[in-house]
């Protein structure tokens, strides 16, 4: 696997180089329990307003563990997920009204995309129905835009793979993705039925694979055992070799 330092790869590695770091610092009870981690890939996306439909997709590499000389005896597929909401409630009756105001995940899905192993089903961060705000309005005005203050709610999916036959679908060269849906709901009990509700809602979220198994760990593609410090590094010997080259220059002169 070859470092690409395209201005998208570098923008991508960069995001996930801060994941990684920050994950690595603290591993879970659950990963305590599995052989040691011998390589992880992440793809993310921020503020992507809903509904998705299917974009934008996230995805990862496979890994070669036979290039590599590596044993893989676990995958785990994991998605993290943010959904935040915000807007303006009015009242459009004649008189004041008092009236709760909900935003709602009707589904939050990620089904598997181009290249995903048979094994990988579909992914759910949150619950159907589930409630990402609720927001009651006292004797408001008529007429007035009033804000649906920002609510956000995490949710998180994972699955483990440890058969031969499953894990060997995300071993080998390439990638695989997955795929969001979303519908969410914006509703209010009361008011007459005379309110406009005015509620837009953002996607964050982050998908990450996980080789666990027997063999030294593989610390290339900024995975959590590059992290920030080498990055940094790489980063700022590019900064000195471009100022080396400049006070050559100058000294020519």
């Amino acid at each position: 696997m070859n470092i690409n330092f395209s201005p998208k790869k570098l923008t991508r590695l960069a995001g996930l180089a801060a994941v990684a770091y920050f994950t690595s610092l603290a591993v879970s009870p659950k990963a305590n329990a599995l052989s040691p981690l011998l390589w992880s890939d992440s793809d993310y996306f921020i503020n992507q307003a809903t509904e998705l439909n299917g974009n934008p997709a996230l995805t990862v590499d496979k890994l070669d563990a036979s290039f590599y000389g590596v044993t893989v005896d676990t995958v785990i597929v994991r998605i993290n997920a943010t959904l935040a909401s915000s807007g303006t409630v009015t009242n459009t009756a004649s008189s004041p009204q008092t009236f709760p105001v909900f935003a709602l995940i009707q589904q939050f899905d990620w089904t598997p995309g181009s290249g995903a192993p048979a094994a990988l089903s579909t992914l759910q961060p949150f619950t159907p129905f589930q409630t990402i705000s609720t927001q009651t309005y006292t004797d408001l005005a008529p007429n007035t835009p009033t804000p649906f203050s920002l609510a956000s709610i995490n949710g998180s999916a994972d699955q483990t793979f440890t058969s031969a036959t499953d894990i060997n679908q995300f071993l080998g060269t390439g990638s695989f993705s997955v795929d969001p849906f979303t519908t969410i709901l914006s509703s209010f009990a009361g008011g007459g039925g005379n309110v406009n509700l005015d509620i837009s809602t953002f996607a964050n979220a982050t998908l990450t694979v996980e080789y666990y198994g027997t063999g030294t760990p593989i610390p290339f593609e900024f995975s959590s055992n590059f992290g920030i410090p080498a990055f940094v590094g790489v980063l700022f010997g590019l900064s000195m070799w471009k100022r080396q080259r400049k006070l050559k220059s100058l000294t020519i002169k």
